[in-house]
């Protein structure tokens, strides 16, 4: 998920607080496929990540984030924080409405206690020593989270696509200039941003659940890990999103029991993430690529013309 977030930021300049909403309304889907209609995992999957999820990012581009673009940071704020509320529960009163439907089987989102992953069910455990144990759910997050950050940095960093998508972001009338078209480069910046946020709640809700808030909560951990890469860097996002889940667990074992403060192991990445935006993003606008890109052009001097020229 943090290298979704990264990925849509660096190529459309919007952080996305629905992230975590998309992740959720394409794990429902995943999750009604497969385990009300019975179909595969494999179908479920290729529908729900491969097809429903681009299809979300498309349309929302289409309709919103193209928009937001220029818009400035307040109204990409309140348009991506309003939509991850709404995402979620347009997601439920679909499956609700759905249910009344005779033809279709599907299961109700509320309360359900185990959620299909995309490896085997159920899920098979390897011990690994000392009482360290890991399941194929937890194997499989960890393989795409490789996975997706060494292809999307390719992509972004050492493709044409991904310079085209980064001019885009930093000037976008100067990269209109140079035949990039904007639409087309944000378009597939927000197809991309969905697919990976959909593989991710996929892959997550085995582990946390069919619950929108719990993906809303997921999003915001991923969020530290973003803004510790510096909003750009795909690999960091992932190192820092490792080591946050580390740090996580080992306070949650270690610290937790000693200090008995209810709730300090969920606040470690809100506590890193306001450190975060304190020291490690403070010299950002003074990178010499930024300072190139904001140069005031010179004034025009077409006014001196004759109105026939």
């Amino acid at each position: 998920m943090a290298s979704g977030l990264v990925l849509t930021y660096s190529t459309s300049g919007i952080f996305n607080f629905s992230h975590g909403a998309i992740a959720y309304v394409t794990a429902l889907l995943f999750f009604e496929l497969n385990t009300g209609e019975g179909w595969s995992t494999l179908a479920a999957a290729i529908v729900s990540v491969l097809v429903f999820a681009p299809a979300l990012g498309y349309l929302l581009d289409k309709v919103m984030f193209r928009r937001l673009a220029t818009a400035g940071e307040m109204p990409q704020i309140v348009a991506t924080v309003g939509l991850s509320i709404a995402l979620p529960a347009l997601g439920i009163f679909v499956v609700e409405r759905l249910m009344t439907v005779q033809s279709l089987h599907l299961v109700s989102p509320d309360n359900v206690l185990t959620v299909p992953g995309l490896g085997p069910t159920p899920t098979h455990l390897f011990a690994m020593g000392n009482g360290v144990s890991i399941n194929t759910d937890q194997l499989a997050t960890l393989a795409a989270a490789i996975a997706c950050a060494v292809l999307l940095w390719l992509l972004v960093r050492h493709t044409s696509i991904g310079l085209r998508m980064r001019a885009t972001v930093d000037r976008r009338s100067l990269a209109g200039l140079r035949k990039i078209n904007p639409d087309r480069s944000s378009g597939l910046a927000w197809i991309l941003g969905a697919a990976l946020a959909g593989l991710a709640g996929v892959l997550a809700a085995p582990l946390i659940g069919l619950a929108a808030g719990n993906f809303t909560g997921l999003m915001l951990t991923c969020a530290a890990a973003a803004v510790f890469a510096g909003l750009r860097s795909i690999p960091l996002a992932f190192l820092a999103g490792v080591l946050l889940g580390v740090v996580q667990d080992v306070t949650a074992g270690y610290v937790v029991p000693k200090v008995k403060i209810p709730g300090f192991a969920d606040a470690i990445p809100f506590i890193l993430l306001l450190i975060a935006l304190l020291f490690v993003n403070k010299n950002r606008g003074n990178r010499s690529t930024r300072v190139a890109t904001e140069e005031v052009p010179p004034p025009s001097t077409d006014y001196e013309l004759p109105p026939w020229r």
